[in-house]
């Protein structure tokens, strides 16, 4: 099948998640709508610049236009530091949808017949990765590691899972499931239970 239109189809199930992001600020400090700072959150992951309004202006400086604008969509660029003031207390969960959404887009599409094996199944593997560990920073949220010197590490981790195939050399990444304490449960949580999640 074509790719016309995959794009801004796949963005706009994105945009859909970004209205459902919850607005906490008050008064006139509204100069970013959330959807210009999902984007730009999104935006810094899909460009892989450590600063994405830097890279942003500079595009714009040279080139009259950034992708910013062209590609996502964003408005009014945010700094780094207003995404993440407002975006890191936004509960993931609500990107979620996002996943189921996009799978079912691409298996309409077809793109998922080449990883179809063993009577139309689809291999997932699956990997935990660690994404922040510190001695002096924790949260609520931290797994925690009482090492033999004496010292603890708070950490956060994930589990990641992906459709694969063999002989197909793209990889369709899946929703993640966070490795954090769970409630009722005396022990930390980890990768097998992550993955019955």
């Amino acid at each position: 099948m074509g790719s016309a239109g995959v794009y801004e189809k796949l963005r706009k199930m994105l945009d859909a998640a970004f209205l459902s992001f919850p607005d906490a600020r008050e008064g006139k400090n509204r100069q970013y709508t959330m959807e210009d700072l999902g984007r730009a959150a999104f935006g810094v992951f899909f460009c892989q610049s450590p600063s994405f309004l830097a890279h942003q202006q500079l595009m714009e400086q040279a080139q009259g236009c950034n992708n910013g604008r062209t590609l996502f969509g964003i408005t009014k660029l945010p700094s780094d530091n207003h995404i993440r003031h407002h975006l890191d207390g936004v509960d993931p969960a609500l990107l979620r949808p996002v996943y189921q959404q996009t799978i079912d887009y691409l298996n309409e599409r077809e793109v998922l017949k080449p990883f179809r094996s063993l009577g139309g199944t689809l291999l997932v593997a699956l990997d935990g990765t660690g994404y922040f560990s510190s001695e002096a920073i924790s949260c609520d949220q931290c797994s925690i590691t009482h090492r033999s010197d004496g010292h603890t590490l708070y950490s956060h981790s994930a589990l990641m899972a992906a459709i694969v195939a063999p002989g197909v050399k793209h990889v369709l990444p899946l929703q993640m499931e966070f490795i954090c304490p769970q409630d009722g449960s005396a022990k930390q949580d980890c990768e097998q239970r992550a993955a019955h999640r």
